[in-house]
């Protein structure tokens, strides 16, 4: 069944009777002449609903997740219900209007929770109001013993309570026989302590017992979760050391490496240096500003541009991704397959070899590119590289060569069968026995087509062959390409030229690997991303526009921080990609707030307004983390509940990236 996804909020679900005892009392008049009365009947019964347990199935959903560890400090815990009138069911002490909720959430770190008491007692006995004849007079309720002080620092101010609470109601299935989606959510007027385990309580505010610097309150559910220090620590590969009399550069256990807090990076850094007593150093200057993946991306300081080596020479090799490599005493220029330009398909049946033997294509270069006195204009080898290597991976793959080479064997052998004509004059042919079943028509085994088709998409082609100098892909850099099919059909030559056939049957068999769409013929390109959003956030989402539809073909993490992504296209102009936008999955969506350069802001756009507005968010006290609702509700000139809840809805942040200007 189709739903709709109109969703409306409402400040309370305020049920017609409170949980608690009623009683009904009748009476009965009768007049007209004969006046008879009779006396009165009382009627007790129980209005029932969660007081110090919850249900089984009534949580829907809680954020953080419990026992997640996360980059959290921007997030508002909430809790969602599967019971929409759960936080109005009851009346809180002190209550000064209906749509205050009854529950509350309430969250501390690990070191605020040792200033708690936890424990577990009779209802009766804890709090003198429940008298001994009521029905949970002798139930067992947790309860956690709060200082006066902490009620006073983290409790949300009279104002604000009802505005932490509110329902949402979708429409129903468009298909009929469908039923509202009904959720009831409690927010938290906290923010959660970077580096630390936080834990969340719903507490129940019908019951307090107070006494000398404290509150005890029962609860009726708690989690937990870890919240990272969202001031990260990297080292980047290659760095120096600097403050060491050595100078030389990190080792690689310790680069590259995303600290999710100064602990853990001073634990690394002691580990490989025990001598050293101070720290601070190395932490102020590989201290990652903008640690949230909006942040990261954002900021990305080595931008977008297309797959090249980053040196000035107006040259088509080098714009196309071409790097020169020594020789003895000259040089030779390779090209990965994946290059800047798109480059014209050579591969025909006739012709075959200039994709792998005889390709010395010479190309002219400034003389600044090369070393003074050593300039000659290098040998572009990619396809000779690109053949070899094909050679290799065939070679080193059992289940390929095995199954390939039977194949190539029988195949061959007919084809020379039917070139000799066996069979009409009885003889045999040369060493085939003359009753030997042999078909041309073979089909390939699925291992080898599952094998191609995982080449031609790069899968096990090394790195170092895609991207030939790590100049190429900065840190922090996305780069665009174009996938060469000569350089792949020249690998696949290379791969299927393994196991000695006939002469004059290799034409034949290459016509056959054509026949079979063995080749790469199809526009294939995409783009590289190297950043520690790869490793920070590996289920991040990306869209590409391009002038024609396409097709995703793989996505594939080549390194810790380093993710291709391969597109296919049936038309040339698909190659060019003219947007990219990056965001966290949509089941991300959460309450909360943007957290850049050291401050926490609140965007949002406001009922019938074109443009989104931008709050600073104020805190009763910073240290505490604790957010001033009702100032934030009156900077954005908010109303009444739900406002607060529907602007707390932090969508997943995107970051766009326009491939056409930058």
């Amino acid at each position: 069944m189709a739903i709709t996804n109109e969703i409306t909020f409402h400040s309370a679900f305020i049920p017609v009777l409170h949980a608690g005892y009623y009683s009904v009392e009748t009476t009965q008049n009768i007049t007209g002449g004969i006046t008879e009365s009779f006396s009165s009947n009382k009627q007790a019964f129980y209005v029932d609903g969660p007081k110090f347990e919850l249900e089984a199935g009534i949580v829907h959903h809680v954020y953080p997740v419990e026992g997640i560890r996360g980059d959290f400090r921007a997030d508002v815990p909430s809790i969602v219900f599967n019971r929409v009138s759960l936080p109005w069911e009851r009346k809180r002490v002190k209550a000064t209007s209906n749509d205050e909720s009854w529950l509350m959430l309430f969250m501390v770190d690990e070191e605020e929770k040792k200033q708690l008491e936890e424990g577990k007692k009779n209802a009766g006995k804890l709090f003198v109001e429940i008298a001994a004849t009521d029905r949970y007079a002798n139930t067992e309720v947790n309860f956690l013993k709060i200082t006066e002080k902490y009620c006073t620092d983290f409790f949300p101010k009279p104002d604000e309570f009802k505005h932490l609470s509110y329902c949402r109601i979708g429409a129903e299935s468009e298909e009929g026989g469908g039923s509202p989606h009904e959720k009831s959510v409690l927010l938290c007027n906290r923010l959660p302590n970077p580096g630390h385990i936080n834990t969340v309580y719903v507490l129940s505010l019908e019951h307090v017992k107070e006494e000398a610097g404290y509150k005890t309150f029962p609860y009726l559910y708690k989690w937990e979760f870890f919240c990272f220090d969202t001031a990260n620590y990297l080292i980047p590969q290659g760095s120096k050391q600097g403050e060491q009399a050595t100078g030389e550069a990190f080792p690689e256990t310790l680069t590259d490496t995303l600290f999710e807090n100064s602990d853990e990076f001073e634990e690394a850094l002691r580990t490989l240096y025990p001598k050293q007593t101070n720290f601070d150093l190395y932490k102020s200057k590989y201290k990652f500003s903008g640690g949230t993946f909006h942040g990261l991306l954002q900021h990305l300081p080595g931008k977008l541009g297309s797959l090249t080596y980053p040196v000035a020479v107006d040259n088509d090799f080098v714009r196309q991704g071409g790097v020169v490599l020594k020789e003895g005493t000259s040089y030779t220029g390779y090209r990965g397959p994946l290059q800047a330009a798109p480059r014209p398909l050579l591969l025909t049946k006739n012709n075959t070899t200039n994709l792998s033997e005889n390709i010395e294509t010479k190309w002219t270069g400034a003389k600044k590119y090369f070393p003074a006195g050593t300039y000659q204009p290098p040998t572009d080898r990619s396809y000779q590289v690109a053949h070899e290597l094909g050679v290799l991976t065939a070679l080193k793959d059992e289940a390929f060569h095995k199954a390939f080479f039977e194949w190539k064997h029988e195949v061959s052998t007919a084809l020379l069968v039917a070139q000799k004509g066996q069979g009409t004059s009885g003889r045999s042919i040369d060493h085939i026995p003359q009753h030997q079943k042999i078909k041309q028509t073979k089909p390939l085994p699925p291992t080898v087509v599952e094998k191609v088709e995982g080449w031609k998409k790069l899968k096990g082609i090394p790195y170092s062959y895609l991207v030939p100098s790590g100049k190429m892909l900065p840190n922090e850099s996305i780069r665009s390409f174009c996938v060469d099919a000569n350089w792949i059909n020249a690998f696949l030559l290379g791969a299927f030229s393994i196991g000695n056939t006939y002469d004059g049957v290799e034409q034949q068999l290459f016509e056959l690997y054509d026949t079979n769409n063995l080749f790469l013929k199809a526009n294939r390109f995409g783009f590289l991303i190297n950043s520690l959003v790869v490793g920070a956030w590996p289920d991040y989402e990306v869209e590409a526009i391009t002038k024609k539809e396409t097709n995703l073909l793989e996505r594939k993490k080549l390194a810790k921080n380093i993710e291709l992504f391969l597109y296919e296209s049936d038309t040339s102009m698909g190659g060019a990609i003219q947007k990219l936008t990056f965001h966290l999955p949509a089941g991300k969506t959460h309450s909360g707030f943007r957290f850049d350069a050291g401050n926490f802001t609140k965007q949002f756009r406001k009922p019938n307004e074109d443009n989104d507005t931008t709050l600073l968010v104020k805190f009763h006290d910073k240290e505490h983390r604790c957010i001033q609702v009702k100032q934030l509700l009156d900077d954005a000139k908010g109303g009444e509940s739900p406002y607060f809840g529907m602007m707390m809805l932090e969508g997943t942040p995107k970051v766009e990236f326009d491939l056409a200007t930058t």
